[in-house]
């Protein structure tokens, strides 16, 4: 890559795990209970493009970056390479830093764990997931002298009944339908065709069908479209160089059948009420403004005895008791 190719921030984020990884890949030594080979176990296959990419300027802005050549490692390859930025993008976590002064936490980086990595993901989650950096365990993210500490933990949010699947979501609760699925899609490989998913692509099908159907006032602005529509159609139904021209182009006509086929897939569980969708809204998703963390009971042992549970954001670290949930429901009636 010449100097003068700049390199994004996204890029630059890349190469700094590239290096670690590759540094962890020498050390490893073939070993297959390393750390390296554990990565490398992980979910996440590179496109052709992903590879091409690879090897066009993450290997070259590597050797510029560092002055050595990553291919010169035995077997390294730019397949591997590719591997490894994909299974990152695909398994890794946001690192939060601690609270700032103004209560609010930034991501400050990027971890992968090989155990939580294999947790599914539902857009109505049974656990949620609490960080502990900087903080003492268990805690979301307080700040403390713990450097250590780098590990996390999920709690559940209500009772699971034994050999119930573990299930978090990967991203704020409060995103809609479809930033949901553009998210799983782009990023994950996936169609999330969860429960929540499929009631909400019922909602929102309805709502485009409602405003297909709506009409103005001025009706005969409405014909005069609807009569111009209909001749452009007769218009191109006459031309024969129009209809060879469809025929001899399968990939467009592909192409806008897989535009205009946006239906969602059946999934194994039958969708959700929308009722108990708002309450699990309103209950698990953290009240303070700006935040859109999750609310989960706090550990048994950190509540007191017969006390109504204790809820706490798993970003702000914000409390809330079960009856100050279902006072502020009441009130809000």
């Amino acid at each position: 890559m010449h100097s003068s190719a700049a390199i994004s921030v996204d890029e630059l984020n890349t190469l700094r795990f590239l290096v670690h990884a590759l540094c962890l890949r020498q050390c490893s030594s073939g070993d297959p209970g390393h750390v390296y080979s554990k990565i490398m176990e992980l979910y996440g296959v590179p496109t052709e493009e992903d590879v091409e990419v690879a090897a066009t300027r993450l290997l070259p802005a590597l050797v510029q970056a560092t002055g050595v050549d990553p291919s010169a490692a035995p077997g390294l390859t730019a397949l591997e390479v590719a591997a490894l930025v994909k299974k990152e993008v695909a398994n890794a976590y946001g690192v939060l830093g601690p609270h700032n002064e103004d209560g609010e936490r930034q991501i400050r980086g990027g971890a992968l764990y090989s155990q939580s990595s294999l947790i599914n993901h539902e857009c109505i989650p049974n656990v949620a997931r609490f960080d502990h950096f900087g903080g003492p365990s268990g805690s979301a993210g307080h700040s403390g002298n713990s450097a250590s500490e780098v590990g996390v933990s999920f709690r559940a949010l209500h009772v699971l009944p034994q050999g119930t699947e573990i299930v978090q979501s990967y991203f704020p609760l409060n995103w809609k339908f479809k930033e949901r699925q553009q998210r799983c899609k782009q990023l994950y490989g996936f169609t999330c065709v969860c429960p929540r998913c499929q009631t909400e692509y019922k909602q929102t099908a309805e709502e485009e069908d409602n405003s297909d159907d709506w009409e103005t006032d001025d009706g005969e602005e409405d014909m005069e479209d609807a009569d111009a529509a209909k001749a452009d159609e007769t218009a191109k139904q006459d031309d024969p160089d129009d209809a060879t021209a469809k025929q001899d182009d399968p990939d467009a006509a592909n192409m806008a059948e897989d535009e205009d086929d946006e239906s969602l897939p059946p999934g194994e569980e039958p969708a959700l009420d929308p009722t108990y969708i708002q309450l699990f809204m309103l209950k698990y998703v953290c009240p303070q403004p700006d935040c859109f963390g999750t609310m989960a009971p706090r550990p048994p042992a950190e509540a007191a005895p017969d006390a109504s549970p204790i809820f706490e954001c798993s970003v702000c670290a914000h409390l809330r008791s079960e009856k100050e949930f279902l006072d502020d429901i009441e009130g809000g009636q």
